[in-house]
């Protein structure tokens, strides 16, 4: 007789290597690739293979093998969560309350008690092997399909526009001479306009200022954001729009980014370019929502140093003891993803440079993950000593302190100032005809930023922005000193495409983190 637990009992074992890594990227899903899940879930089902092969040889039982594997893998995929407290508030305050958060002997111990018992308790109940391997054949599918339709719902949506119909602002235009120009925008996170620069971090900007000017670039000296984060910021700019003037709207209470990445990814601007015959350009950004990996040309960056999801992955399992062990012998800590995330920035760095050479007119986008957090460079552009976890978030989640980051945020201020003049000249020196180039910081630095109170956040230090425009051909003064990204690509199109568009009033609206479309107005 043929024995039917022997499909379950040897795949419920790989569902369990693959449920970390899945419900990772559902998690991070507005920040991670489905393509960077695929190296990690790989590992993963690879690793889980071979410890079953190995339990196999050992206990002379497929089916003990299996249900051991299972619950090592659960064991070890979870170790990182509770070490790291990244649990819901009530199960985290379980393990504070028994000692096992942040302190990694009396977990690790724990843990190894926790499998022995499970070990011991297979091996001795036989007849409820059969039972236990339904079981989490069931458990596994269970937990394994909520994160897939999460991912593959946000997939589905990412794939369609905000509305059907054409936002709020439809430019009619047509191009005011027969050969359009290229369009560059460089977005550069969280840069900070010169009057705080001097301010807070006590950097004088003013010389990187007169060199864009002697390139021909006009400085708006009191740019504001219209957003204090980068979704909301590049969703409204793409648009030339206001988010509370979208329609359908954006329910204010919603905690949802998706719409945001819809409003990136399918802009007005975009859609306008398109049917005058541009060409899409786009950079990756390591921050998914921000990148039009759509586009006609697409630079995807080359899979070596490790993603951010395998950096989460990384320390969200046991591996996360890895970076203790090296503590311990006095080594640097292992953070991978320090490493791809300045890899990126250099590798896009050195993409823009050939850009010129693709043919025909084209918009160019990148928006690139710095002056902001994580600071990964010195004012050389040297890499940084690192000394905490990775991660993107800035003000009061930055995982330093307060000096450290206006330390590091100067130092990288120099250094994209170095990067940037570099980029312009050669994009200007290899284009047939001079281009127009858009430089905007997405809001403004974050050293004085609370995620959760404007009372509590240096809302004019968020807001303020380094914006700069190279507009060929334009008078000067044509771009005005307070100019909001919300206004940018309505100048730009109606200069050179005659969209007489009209200027939206300039406003900065400050959001909480937690809910990003509860906006609070900030004065000028």
């Amino acid at each position: 007789m043929p024995d039917r637990t022997r499909w379950p009992k040897l795949v419920h074992p790989l569902l369990f290597a693959l449920l970390p890594i899945v419900s990772l990227l559902s998690y991070n899903i507005n920040d991670a690739p489905p393509v960077h899940a695929l190296r990690p879930a790989i590992l993963a089902v690879l690793g889980a293979v071979l410890l079953w092969m190995l339990l196999k040889r050992l206990t002379k039982d497929g089916q003990t093998a299996s249900l051991i594997t299972s619950i090592t893998l659960t064991l070890f995929f979870s170790y990182g969560h509770v070490y790291l407290g990244l649990l819901g508030e009530s199960t985290s305050g379980i393990f504070r309350g028994l000692g096992l958060v942040g302190r990694p002997l009396y977990l690790a111990a724990t843990w190894l008690f926790l499998l022995a018992l499970a070990i011991f308790a297979i091996l001795r109940a036989r007849r409820l092997r059969r039972v236990m391997t339904q079981a989490f054949l069931l458990m596994a599918s269970v937990a394994l399909a909520f994160p897939l339709g999460q991912i593959v719902l946000h997939e589905i949506q990412l794939s369609r526009p905000w509305n059907a119909e054409p936002l709020a602002i439809a430019p009619e235009g047509s191009p005011s001479s027969q050969t359009p120009p290229d369009i560059y925008l460089f977005i550069l996170d969280g840069y900070g306009r010169a009057d705080i620069l001097q301010e807070i971090f006590g950097f004088d900007n003013s010389p990187f200022l007169a060199r864009l000017e002697a390139l021909g670039f006009q400085v708006a000296d009191q740019a504001r954001s219209n957003y204090t984060q980068t979704g909301l910021s590049l969703a409204s700019m793409l648009n030339m729009t206001y988010l509370d003037a979208l329609s359908p709207p954006i329910p204010p209470d919603s905690f949802d980014r998706t719409p945001l990445a819809r409003l990136v990814r399918w802009s007005e601007l975009r859609s306008f370019l398109e049917g005058q015959g541009y060409t899409i350009v786009a950079m990756p950004s390591g921050y998914r929502l921000t990148e039009l990996d759509n586009a006609d040309v697409f630079q995807r960056e080359p899979l070596g140093a490790a993603t951010t999801l395998e950096r989460l992955a990384f320390e969200t399992s046991a591996l996360v003891t890895l970076q203790d062990l090296a503590r311990s012998t006095g080594r640097p800590a292992l953070l991978p993803g320090y490493r791809a995330h300045r890899d990126r920035i250099n590798f896009v760095a050195a993409q823009l440079k050939r850009v010129p050479s693709i043919p025909g007119p084209k918009f160019v986008f990148a928006h690139l993950l710095i002056p902001h957090p994580p600071f990964v460079f010195d004012a050389r552009g040297d890499p940084v000593a690192q000394r905490y976890p990775f991660t993107l978030m800035d003000g009061d989640a930055f995982p330093g302190t307060q000096e450290e980051y206006v330390r590091g945020y100067r130092d990288q201020v120099i250094y994209v100032n170095q990067l940037m003049e570099e980029l312009v000249s050669t994009i200007l020196q290899a284009s047939a005809r001079p281009p127009v180039i858009v430089i905007h910081g997405d809001h403004g630095p974050g050293s004085r930023l609370d995620w959760q109170s404007a009372a509590g956040t240096d809302l004019r230090e968020r807001s303020a922005i380094l914006s700069a425009y190279y507009l060929p051909g334009a008078p000067e003064g044509t771009v005005y000193e307070s100019v909001t990204p919300v206004n940018s690509f309505r100048l730009v199109l109606n200069l050179y495409f005659d969209a007489n568009l009209g200027l939206l009033p300039d406003r900065s609206l400050y959001s909480t983190w937690q809910q990003p479309y509860s906006f609070i107005s900030i004065d000028g």
